[in-house]
Order: C-alpha cells, then sequence, then structure tokens
C-alpha cells in the first residue's frame, strides 16, 4: 500500500532544511557530552578556564569552585567549574554595579 504526504505552502529545499536543522539540534547534546572528557586534573582545568595552575589551586581551596579528590588526585568536572565561575564573576559584577552611583562633574569647559 502506497501513501503520499503533501505539505502546503513549504518547498521540498525549506523543508529539508527544517528536518536536517532538527536532527542537528537534537543530536547536539548527545555529541557534546561524548566528546568532553568527564574529568581533567588540574592543569588541563587551569588551561580551560584560562587562568594560572595557582589561581585555580587558591580558588579551589576557597571553595569558589568544586573538584574531586580521587586517591591523591584532584579532578575536576570543566563544565561544574566554569558554571561555577560564571556564576561568581556575576555576583561580583552584581556587588559592584550596586555600589557603583553616577557622579556629575562640572568643569570649565573649551568654547
Amino acid at each position: 500500500m502506497n501513501r503520499s504526504l503533501i505539505f502546503e505552502g513549504i518547498e521540498p529545499d525549506q523543508l529539508s532544511e527544517c528536518i536536517a536543522r532538527a536532527v542537528v539540534d537534537a543530536l547536539k547534546p548527545i555529541l557534546a557530552e561524548s566528546s568532553r572528557p568527564l574529568l581533567v586534573d588540574s592543569d588541563e582545568m587551569a588551561r580551560l578556564a584560562g587562568i594560572s595552575r595557582p589561581h585555580l589551586d587558591r580558588m579551589r581551596a576557597d571553595g569558589r569552585i568544586p573538584s574531586v579528590l580521587i586517591g591523591r588526585r584532584r579532578l575536576y568536572r570543566p563544565d561544574a567549574v566554569i558554571a561555577a565561575l560564571e556564576a561568581g564573576q556575576a555576583t561580583v559584577v552584581g556587588n559592584c554595579s550596586e555600589q557603583l552611583q553616577p557622579t556629575t562633574v562640572e568643569g570649565p569647559t573649551n568654547e
């Protein structure tokens, strides 16, 4: 039994593009998870975050970023560390913006 499916108001190329986009969007999370390591060491985490290793160690010791200790190895989940860095940065920016008030300075004008 043959059945036909008729689409009105959309060109075949547009339909093909919409289907392809939907498939890619559905696969993105799966592909992203499979391509990233779950845990990385301190050197790699510092490189990924764009900070120095000592700075990473200080932030971990201060409790600003999460880590996992497995045996004697300190490991990090990159997504959790970056989320913590972004959350911490947003808090600092928010506090600063509340404290800063615009001021008007009057002085000589060059007219």
